[in-house]
Parts: C-alpha cells; structure tokens; sequence
C-alpha cells in the first residue's frame, strides 16, 4: 500500500491533524481506485484519489486535481466514514473516543 502511505501527511499528528483517516480500494471494470482521506481541522476531510488501469498495481497515478472525487460505491463507504466520526468523536459527549472510531465498521449485505 505504498500509494497511500507516501499520500499521508507527516507528521500524522498535529495540533490540527488527528492522524487517522481512511483508505478505500476499489477494484472495478474500467480502472482501480485507491482514496485516501484523513480527518484534520476537527471535521474537515483531506481527500486523495489514485487511478490505475485495472490488474496494473504500479501504475497508480493521482488524480485528485482532475476533480474526480469518488464513484458511487466507494461514497457509500466515506458517509459510513462520516458517520463514525460524528458518532466517536465530534458528537461524543464524554469527549473523542478515537479507539471507538477506528473500530467502527460498515456492515451492509449486498
């Protein structure tokens, strides 16, 4: 996963930035999609989008400034994503609760 790693901020931790995020792989007809977004600002969503032909895992390429952001599917995933945080963190009244957002899951049947 060396696409999303090399996309991740350094340091991780800020006073701005959490250091925890998400990472979506999509594998799909027409290409294969890796997003990679993490939580800073308190409820702002950074956001990376890599494009590679399908079954070519080293020809990833960001895509992020074409404006394509994520299809259908993988926005399914981000809205779970939302979810947990406001849920575990900005909701929380206890206060954040990061070990809980991370072990939140989406759980559909398809």
């Amino acid at each position: 996963m060396t696409v999303a790693t090399e996309a991740l901020p350094k340091p991780a931790i800020t006073s701005s930035r959490y250091g925890v995020g998400f990472v979506i792989v999509h594998e799909a007809l027409a290409f294969d999609t890796i997003v990679v977004d993490w939580w800073e600002q308190v409820n702002e969503l950074r956001h990376h989008v890599f494009r590679a032909p399908p079954g070519n895992p080293l020809e990833f390429r960001e895509i992020t400034s074409s404006g394509e952001s994520v299809c259908v599917w993988e926005l399914r995933v981000q809205a779970a994503e939302r979810e947990a945080w406001l849920d575990n963190v900005l909701l929380r009244r206890s206060g954040p609760d990061l070990a809980s957002y991370l072990a939140a899951q989406l759980r559909e049947e398809s």
